[in-house]
């Protein structure tokens, strides 16, 4: 049990990490694709080159596609782990995921509002 708890916690931090990264790179992106894969650890891209982010649904789309990955990356995160242990695992880890992919999501909209280049991708990282 121990080892689920640290290990969400360690997806957590790096996703975290990947925020604060791609806060200082203006192309961020969420694609629900990997691109990198490891054992334990990997990335997912979300694209959000085809949003209007002036509008609300513009924005609306982007969190969903925020959330949508945050349950795929925990997903596959732990995959082949125990069923009920992994549901709940996963779950905490989509949660703690989406928030910190939603903070991107805030830098973004305001870098659009203010009529700066919020490029064209978010990253999140996942890790054991």
């Amino acid at each position: 049990m121990a080892r689920y708890a640290l290990g969400t916690l360690a997806g957590a931090l790096a996703l975290l990490v990947a925020g604060m990264a791609s806060a200082a790179d203006p192309d961020l992106t969420v694609r629900a694709e990997r691109d990198v894969r490891t054992a334990d650890s990997f990335r997912i891209h979300v694209p959000y080159g085809d949003l209007d982010l002036a509008s609300a649904d513009g924005v609306e789309t982007l969190r969903d596609r925020v959330r949508s990955a945050a349950w795929q990356g925990c997903s596959g995160l732990y995959e082949g782990d125990g069923l009920l242990v992994s549901l709940r695992v996963r779950t905490r880890c989509a949660g703690d995921s989406s928030r910190a992919g939603l903070a991107q999501v805030d830098q973004v909209v305001r870098l659009a509002q203010d009529g700066k280049d919020p490029g064209t991708r978010l990253a999140m990282a996942f890790a054991k």
